[in-house]
């Protein structure tokens, strides 16, 4: 639960209400700049803009890269690897046990995670 903020709502509905819905207006609703300008050095881009949306909305983030993953957890952004995020959808109830090892597996295929990280994650289902 600590993952999301809103404890009163499924996955569903907070990634429905809160991430979805936000993506077709992002670039009009949220100003990046400061965020992004201090937090660059040792991130791209990219990273550092997700990093100040989801400071911004006091959201957590999704996102694999452990440099950038631990960047946000130090400066208070709550950042997951997907797998992570898949096994969390699956302990809510989102996602069946059988839709959550379909998508570790195709996580896998694509090199995502190597044999152990993969066994890691199917260990928590």
């Amino acid at each position: 639960d600590e993952l999301i903020k809103h404890r009163n709502q499924s996955m569903e509905e907070y990634l429905t209400q809160y991430y979805l819905s936000d993506i077709v207006s992002i670039e009009h609703s949220i100003v990046l700049e400061p965020f992004v300008a201090t937090h660059m050095p040792p991130l791209g881009r990219g990273e550092a803009e997700a990093m100040s949306i989801a400071f911004q909305k006091d959201h957590f983030l999704v996102i694999d890269d452990k440099k950038a993953r631990n960047y946000a957890n130090r400066h208070g952004v709550k950042a997951y690897r997907t797998g992570a995020f898949v096994v969390l959808a699956h302990c809510q109830g989102t996602l069946n046990k059988r839709e959550a090892t379909t998508l570790l597996t195709m996580m896998k295929r694509v090199s995502m995670y190597n044999e152990r990280q993969y066994n890691l994650f199917l260990a928590d289902l």
